[in-house]
């Protein structure tokens, strides 16, 4: 419990005791301890109206005057006490201790803060990966066709991924983390290819054209375009052509 040594101050208090009865009276303050729930002070001293030593508590204290101002700047007793201590060599040790648990605290609180953040955007970028993931692994499946997945093909690849989806990436970081994460789908099977067509088929034309687009862009990236790479394009552009062509 901190002890606050007073050195004899002289007060005036206006006190309200267990009964509620409320006198005026000078004290010669002691000493004061914070209570163990530092919600109020108690404080030591000689009481003249009683003429003899009591212990009072700054909660029960209406006003006090320590006789260098005026009633009114002491019209929070406990805060007066508390102002005391904390000017103390003891209490000032103890708000430095006070001031560095609350600047962990405040750490430990955006560190936790930043966490969910980015657990937030983890899960929002698997969500918008996960409504384009069709389209991204039929584009992959393309790009790496020829064994090969080229600095130009991953631009297309990218300007892509944001054309259609950039109004949910609403942050570069998200938008950053969704076109990593969408470069880290695994490379699809020619099975798995040509599941992800079919599934692409019944959506928008102007979704379809943007794939089959992006695709003939990825393959005339290449000075010499492989037999293969010309099948697997073939395949994509009869799947996803507008049921209106």
């Amino acid at each position: 419990m901190p002890r606050l040594d007073l050195h004899n101050r002289c007060v005036e208090l206006e006190y309200v005791d267990a009964d509620g009865t409320v006198t005026r009276r000078k004290v010669n303050l002691n000493v004061g301890y914070r209570s163990v729930a530092a919600v109020f002070w108690y404080a030591e001293g000689f009481c003249h109206l009683r003429r003899e030593r009591r212990t009072f508590r700054s909660d029960r204290m209406l006003r006090l005057f320590d006789g260098r101002g005026n009633w009114s700047l002491a019209a929070d007793p406990s805060g007066w006490f508390e102002s005391l201590w904390l000017s103390s060599p003891e209490g000032g040790y103890e708000r430095q201790r006070q001031d560095r648990r609350a600047e962990r605290e405040a750490e430990a609180a955006r560190y936790l803060a930043e966490q969910q953040a980015r657990e937030q955007m983890e899960e929002e970028a698997r969500s918008i990966v996960g409504q384009h993931f069709h389209a991204l692994r039929a584009l992959l499946y393309v790009a790496k066709a020829d064994k090969a997945f080229r600095s130009a093909e991953k631009r297309l690849f990218a300007f892509f991924f944001k054309r259609v989806a950039g109004h949910r990436m609403n942050t570069g970081e998200l938008e950053a983390r969704c076109i990593k994460m969408a470069m880290e789908i695994d490379l699809p099977t020619t099975g798995q290819f040509h599941y992800s067509a079919r599934q692409l088929a019944p959506l928008l034309r102007t979704y379809r054209m943007a794939v089959c687009a992006t695709a003939k862009a990825m393959i005339n990236t290449d000075k010499k375009v492989a037999p293969y790479e010309l099948e697997v394009l073939d395949y994509l552009v009869r799947k996803l052509r507008p049921l209106d062509d």
